[in-house]
């Protein structure tokens, strides 16, 4: 399936990582067609298979990678370096272990920024203006090795 991003970016994916990004709530468009509208998604060829996977699933955060970033195929690597972001991404994957939010334009770390990610271990956030960090920004990082 080729995806056309809001931002004009085009991609051939896999049936499962458009699926993914579909649940991710992203303005996509598949095939020139607005993916957002119930209505198309409804009366598509695809909409037994989507509505089918979105009961059998609960909408967490695994399986979302931020429109802002990219991501290993596993969730567990998400690097968000680079991108002129302001404010840290939401949602950020469960399982992410590694996240890179380097060379931006963050100013403030705010208490539930990494709030659940249980699983991180290496935090970058090197060359960003953050000049505050919230009480309690990092307390659900219980595996942070690297800050």
């Amino acid at each position: 399936m080729t995806i056309r991003w809001s931002s004009g970016i085009i991609m051939t994916m896999s049936w499962m990582s458009t699926l993914c990004l579909i649940i991710s709530h992203l303005n996509l468009y598949a095939n020139g067609q607005d993916l957002s509208s119930s209505s198309l998604v409804e009366t598509g060829p695809a909409y037994s298979t989507l509505s089918s996977s979105f009961k059998q699933q609960p909408q967490l955060n695994y399986g979302l990678c931020p429109g802002e970033c990219s991501c290993n195929e596993a969730l567990t690597t998400v690097d968000c370096s680079k991108r002129r972001l302001r404010n840290i991404p939401t949602p950020l994957p469960a399982q992410v272990e590694k996240l890179d939010l380097q060379g931006n334009a963050l100013t403030l770390v705010q208490t539930d920024a990494f709030r659940g990610l249980k699983n991180l271990k290496i935090l970058q956030l090197q060359d960003n203006q953050i000049d505050t960090i919230e009480r309690g920004s990092f307390q659900d990082l219980l595996l942070l090795e690297r800050l």
